[in-house]
């Protein structure tokens, strides 16, 4: 049988299906598709200041998707160390620090955080470190460490 005539044929017609399925399978698993929302960027500069100045701790998060999502970021650290928006404090659940916000359909949230922290008597030097989880419609999507060094001068 020729080979054109194979292919127009119930058989090559399954054949070429199957294999186009199997490309399509390989393919998705090389390409993973996009999450909903991704933390595109954690940072805190500077790591390192002395009592009374601040760092500021920023992070990116991008909205994949063309629907809004609430996004809550959750701050876990030494109770020497305290996180504002500006000049108000971040709310509080017991140890853990908290901020919130709804991330537009396709938009990207830039946020900086201030961070201050203070010393145990008697310590020249502390280095505190700082859990960072994410959430996106209270699945969490994310978790960053980062560290603070603290100096008396």
């Amino acid at each position: 049988m020729p080979p054109y005539r194979l292919i127009r044929s119930p058989v090559g017609i399954a054949l070429i299906a199957g294999l186009l399925i199997l490309i399509g399978v390989s393919l998705s698993f090389t390409f993973p598709p996009r999450p909903p929302v991704e933390i595109t960027r954690v940072s805190l500069n500077p790591g390192a200041v002395v009592v009374g100045e601040a760092s500021i701790l920023e992070f990116s998060a991008k909205n994949n998707e063309n629907k809004a999502h609430f996004l809550r970021v959750t701050f876990n650290a030494n109770p020497r160390v305290k996180f504002a928006l500006g000049d108000m404090d971040l709310s509080r659940e017991g140890d853990i620090w908290y901020f919130g916000a709804q991330l537009t359909p396709l938009g990207t949230l830039i946020q900086p955080i201030k961070v201050k922290a203070t010393l145990e008597s008697g310590m020249t030097e502390a280095t505190y470190n700082i859990i960072i989880k994410f959430y996106v419609d209270s699945t969490q999507i994310d978790q960053r460490e980062l560290k603070l060094t603290v100096r008396s001068t």
